[in-house]
């Protein structure tokens, strides 16, 4: 961001505006990664989803095919997409909501964040969206 903290207020707002704190992580045999703690301007606990995504585990999965008896041989595929969180583009408007400092200079995400409470809410929409488009690609008629 070209300004100061008061010019990022002029621009989104002084309440769109919630300054961060970016930490790394370290973890033994994987990359350090950065990520942002939005806890801090009390961003996470104001933030409210209208649902909340539910994935099945591999026991929901067991329960509804658990009990068929046709023989037939069942296929399975999972997807982890790396870095899902960064493909969701976040409006302009929302930008102040994902500003961080750094040696006295303000940044601020496009994306959604890694640890941001609607980051998984967003890409379990996208995520959705593709599945639906996915098997409208490759229906095959059940028989």
């Amino acid at each position: 961001f070209d300004g100061t903290l008061q010019d990022a207020k002029l621009k989104w707002g002084d309440k769109r505006t919630a300054v961060g704190k970016i930490s790394v992580v370290r973890v033994e045999r994987k990359n350090d990664r950065m990520v942002m703690d939005s806890t801090v301007p009390g961003l996470t606990d104001k933030v409210r989803q209208a649902e909340k995504p539910q994935n099945p585990n591999p026991d929901s999965i067991n329960d509804a095919v658990g009990n068929d008896t046709s023989g037939e041989d069942w296929v399975g595929f999972s997807a982890d997409v790396a870095g899902a969180h960064k493909c969701c583009r976040l409006r302009g408007d929302e930008h102040g909501l994902m500003v961080f400092t750094f040696r006295q200079v303000i940044y601020y995400y496009c994306v959604c964040h890694f640890g941001g409470k609607w980051s998984s809410y967003w890409w379990s929409r996208v995520a959705a969206a593709l599945h639906r488009m996915l098997h409208r690609l490759l229906w095959d008629p059940h028989q």
